[in-house]
């Protein structure tokens, strides 16, 4: 039997498409999800006692119907960043405001330290650290590093940014030549694999957070902005951004959110992950350099747990020749501190003070949207279907698939985090 429905309802669908249930479409979604597509179809089928290719479920329908909704998703934060940053007076494509745009309040900021209702604090703990430290593990009188941070009872956003990579699929796979079977196989490739680079943002205010995906750094920067204006988040809060280092990540977030109180702080983890990479490189190896190479890493772990750059790099430059395996790592080293110089911040001050030295929530947000599902072995991504997949599982994250579902839309509320932890796992310096 034809039964009429509204032209809405099927908006997207193909001629050949089922028009399910919203239990339904959940239930596929979440498969989807939560394993492989195959798999997913595979289980479908047994519970629904679907057998033979008439009656089974198909794996495109299935595919289908999650890119259709992730694309959908996608529209719909792209459409509403453009609506609220257009209210606000901001250009909704580069998120910078314009003339005239309705800033929030406590603006411009004041990021000198002065006033601050911590300085006491901060003076005792520098006291402190500096009594049980010598030489270039001290904090240096003259760095204003200690003093760059929000006080535990400030009203503070705290926006976690990461980009995860999948490897990529092949726009047009050639065909295999049977002919060349017997000859000799070529030498392996030492070129890298094409990826997919999905952007993640987590944020998190007052023990909420929410999470954001989009194709590009930039653009999960100008959807955190909207997301941010329109709760009125910005107004009389400082904006505490955490990654990975990257430089794009710095650039980005100081062109958007360059007109707020804004500061970036690179992740302590990541930090001593790339120093220690690079001084496995730097020192010598072997039995007989082992406590060497222990106490170098440890001696300059110590000057950065402090955020004493200079001294880190005066640190390096003094190692005698006699245990550098690489003068070329060595430099290579010195480089990166200088130019992470602006983001790394004073952790034995955090970590005092019990803030956050860490960017693991949106570490944790990447394995969810898109590393759970997306890396694993012998899967490709097109460009498209990675980024609205990501868009899809994340809108299950933020518990709004059934809005999304009912209404097609979206109501862009936070939900509680279960346990938010104020400080890294990274061990404290002595």
């Amino acid at each position: 039997m034809m039964v009429p429905i509204h032209k809405a309802v099927s908006k997207g669908m193909k001629n050949t498409e089922h028009l399910w249930s919203q239990q339904m479409v959940t239930i596929i979604e979440t498969g989807c999800i939560e394993n492989t597509d195959r798999a997913a179809c595979r289980t479908l089928n047994m519970l629904l006692h679907r057998e033979g290719k008439a009656q089974a479920l198909k794996l495109r329908t299935m595919t289908d119907l999650c890119d259709r909704h992730g694309k959908e998703v996608e529209e719909y934060q792209q459409a509403y960043a453009e609506e609220v940053l257009k209210r606000k007076g901001f250009d909704p494509e580069t998120g910078v405001h314009q003339e005239g745009a309705a800033l929030p309040e406590g603006l411009p900021p004041d990021l000198d330290g002065s006033g601050n209702a911590i300085d006491g604090r901060i003076e005792e703990l520098v006291q402190i650290i500096n009594d049980r430290r010598e030489g270039r593990e001290k904090i240096p009188e003259e760095s204003s590093k200690p003093y760059e941070v929000e006080a535990p009872d400030e009203a503070v956003v705290e926006v976690s940014l990461d980009e995860v990579l999948s490897k990529r699929q092949k726009e047009h796979r050639k065909k295999e030549d049977k002919s060349q079977e017997t000859q000799r196989p070529e030498k392996r490739r030492t070129k890298k694999r094409p990826t997919v680079n999905t952007s993640v943002g987590h944020i998190l205010v007052n023990g909420k957070r929410y999470i954001l995906t989009a194709q590009d750094m930039r653009s999960l920067c100008i959807k955190a902005l909207a997301f941010l204006l329109n709760a009125g988040f910005l107004s009389n809060r400082q904006l505490i951004i955490f990654s990975d280092g990257a430089a794009e990540i710095k650039t980005c977030a100081d062109e958007v959110f360059g007109f707020c109180r804004h500061q970036v702080i690179l992740d302590w983890f990541h930090l001593k992950k790339r120093c220690y990479e690079l001084l496995s490189m730097i020192l010598r190896s072997g039995k007989a350099n082992r406590d060497m190479r222990r106490n170098v890493m440890a001696g300059l772990m110590r000057i950065l747990w402090v955020g004493n750059v200079t001294g880190a790099i005066e640190y390096l430059k003094e190692l005698p020749c006699g245990c550098i395996k690489s003068e070329e790592k060595r430099q290579e080293l010195i480089s990166y501190l200088h130019r992470k110089e602006p983001v790394i911040a004073c952790y034995a001050i955090r970590r005092g003070l019990g803030l956050r030295i860490s960017s693991n929530a949106v570490e944790k947000a990447n394995d969810l949207t898109v590393a759970k599902r997306q890396k694993h072995r012998g899967m490709s991504w097109s460009y498209h279907g990675s980024w609205r997949f990501a868009a899809l599982t994340a809108l299950y994250l933020n518990q709004e698939a059934d809005t999304w579902h009912k209404a097609a839309s979206l109501s862009f509320k936070m939900i509680p985090v279960s346990t938010t932890k104020s400080a890294a796992s990274a061990p404290v310096a002595a």
